[in-house]
């Protein structure tokens, strides 16, 4: 299976539904639930139009409607296609942000061009960015400025030249660095921290097999099924609103810093954004249970268990509130150096913390699950030992425990 998928339709511009198709697809595109914002506009169009300037900062796209309508309405040749790649694949990349996508229509556009027999400087577009689980994708038209006769349909060989074109521009990337850690998520959880934990084990096949599953899975766990509702993202941004203006503007600012009035506030927009999202939920329980998983084995009185586990719990929790903490902190701190921000701007921040808030949680779920699992393998650990955990633990957890006896 390709790496990329790449699909170029043309419509006959002589049928009166092809008119139909185009009239609506740059709003469906702008606007979906799935579209990833321009900084400061809440649709996500961007591209190349002569008659139309700054399509990405304009609130408005009822120009870029109107002028494809005229364009539908002139019978004028107009080509849509969709860019999609693996989630895994677009996270390692960088392909979650729009700008990735942008360069390659700056970069690849004398290609598409040739592709569509349209002279360069006459080629116009306009595209928008799709984070959609599972298959993060970019929508495009493109059509020529000045039409001249041609034939509509595009050669299957050409296509399949600029999906290979499209490849070797979004893969040159492959020979960076596997492991990517972003500015914004604290150091000391790195992705390659999986690795790194359980190289001990790694002759081990099983072994190899469970961390392949787990590496594609985080990177699968980057993107929230379900967007948050607006109510929850309003009230996420006025608490963020509230606390910039109490926070100091002038020493370090850090969360075990604060003095207790100004944490609680902190920690309020933190349970927010849990709250927020089922998955953030989900996540955030994962790696509460796996901690306590673990402090299970390093616990030898069954009397203090229960006791232990309850502290444990609430020490788990504050480390995720921690965490979030300084992430809330940080983008505070980026607030106070952006002059008048606009509410459509704020809220596409709130949005971008949200998601970077529930990557952090499934980092520190993973890392925590490799550690059980590192334990829960040693050599020390008898088979009986194994057998009995196995059959204590396998009806009340989330996770799928395996039994030595398969």
């Amino acid at each position: 299976m390709s790496r990329i998928f790449f699909k170029l339709e043309t419509f006959s511009p002589n049928l009166r539904s092809t008119y139909f198709k185009h009239s609506t697809f740059a709003r469906y595109i702008a606007t979906s639930q799935y579209v990833i914002p321009n900084q400061n506009t809440t649709h996500g169009l961007f591209g190349k139009v002569d008659e139309i300037e700054n399509i990405d900062n304009n609130e408005s796209i009822i120009p870029v409607e109107k002028h494809i309508k005229k364009l539908a309405e002139n019978k004028r040749i107009i080509h849509r296609g969709l860019i999609s790649m693996r989630e895994w694949d677009a996270q390692r990349l960088g392909y979650l942000e729009q700008e990735k996508w942008k360069d390659i229509f700056i970069k690849k556009i004398n290609d598409f061009a040739k592709m569509l027999n349209i002279p360069v400087n006459r080629v116009q577009y306009v595209a928008s960015v799709h984070i959609e689980k599972g298959h993060p994708h970019c929508q495009f038209m493109v059509w020529d400025s000045k039409e001249e006769v041609r034939k509509a349909e595009v050669d299957v060989k050409l296509k399949n030249d600029m999906r290979k074109k499209l490849i070797s521009h979004i893969f040159k990337e492959d020979l960076l660095p596997y492991y990517q850690t972003k500015d914004l998520i604290k150091k000391d959880i790195k992705q390659s921290k999986i690795i790194q934990n359980l190289i001990d084990l790694s002759y081990d096949e099983k072994f190899i097999q469970t961390i392949k599953k787990l590496e594609e899975d985080f990177y699968n766990e980057k993107i929230l099924c379900r967007k948050v509702k607006n109510k929850d993202l309003q009230e996420i941004v006025k608490e963020l609103i509230i606390l910039k203006s109490e926070l100091p503007k002038n020493g370090r600012l850090a969360y075990q810093y604060l003095i207790p009035e100004l944490k609680e506030k902190v920690d309020k927009i933190s349970k927010l954004i849990i709250d927020s999202s089922r998955e953030c939920k989900e996540k955030k329980k994962l790696y509460i249970d796996t901690v306590k998983e673990i402090k299970k084995y390093q616990i030898s009185t069954k009397s203090k268990m229960e006791t232990i586990l309850k502290r444990t719990e609430k020490e788990a929790e504050h480390d995720i509130l921690n965490i979030i903490g300084n992430r809330i902190l940080e983008f505070e701190k980026n607030l106070f150096k952006a002059d008048n921000i606009s509410q459509i701007n704020m809220e596409n921040k709130t949005k971008h913390i949200v998601n970077d808030i529930f990557v952090m949680l499934s980092q520190l779920s993973s890392s925590q699950y490799a550690d059980y699992y590192k334990m829960y393998n040693k050599e020390e650990l008898s088979q009986q030992a194994k057998k009995e955990k196995w059959l204590e633990n396998r009806a009340k957890s989330n996770f799928e425990w395996e039994s030595d006896d398969k």
